[in-house]
């Protein structure tokens, strides 16, 4: 993979918002029907999502290069995909479109309550968790295993707080 000699310059501010206004301007016609068909058509409201997504990256510019090491060759009823850093929103529109399949999120109840973002994944059937109630972060859980163990894949951004003693926090 060659990498840029310079990294390229950062957009000013203003440059910033009117990139954001513009990608969000797209969510209500585009993630409205995806809203409604998740509970019923996940894979349809994927595909929503995904025009969406692709629609934000040509709007900020981004490319989106996957090394897909495994050839498509995506086999087992279910997979669990990681992604080791959290650090932005783009991940919002640059990540989902990068796996090979559509997935279920486990995400926090921040970023379910993300106009569009996060209700079309939780319409899908991604799993909210609510890391501060830990009787229902462990339920989660329990809800992602089951469906993982059923069939579904799950896309994880990990992040949150660590425990002292390794214990599973919620």
């Amino acid at each position: 993979m060659d990498v840029p000699s310079s990294l390229p310059t950062r957009p000013g501010l203003l440059s910033s918002l009117l990139r954001w206004g513009v990608a969000c301007a797209a969510m209500p016609p585009l993630l409205t029907p995806a809203l409604v068909l998740g509970p019923v058509s996940p894979g349809a409201s994927d595909a929503l999502m995904r025009m969406w997504c692709l629609w934000a990256r040509r709007v900020f510019g981004v490319d989106v290069e996957v090394v897909d090491h495994n050839e498509g060759r995506y086999d087992a009823s279910s997979y669990l995909f990681l992604q080791l850093n959290q650090t932005s929103l783009s991940e919002t529109f640059v990540t989902p479109p990068a796996l090979p399949r559509p997935v279920r999120i486990f995400m926090n109840i921040e970023y379910a309550a993300l106009p569009f973002a996060g209700w079309v994944p939780w319409a899908q059937g991604s799993t909210v968790v609510v890391r501060q109630w830990s009787a229902q972060a462990r339920r989660a859980v329990d809800r992602a295993s089951k469906a993982l163990r059923e069939g579904a894949s799950y896309y994880m951004s990990i992040e949150g707080r660590r425990s002292e003693d390794g214990r599973l926090n919620p």
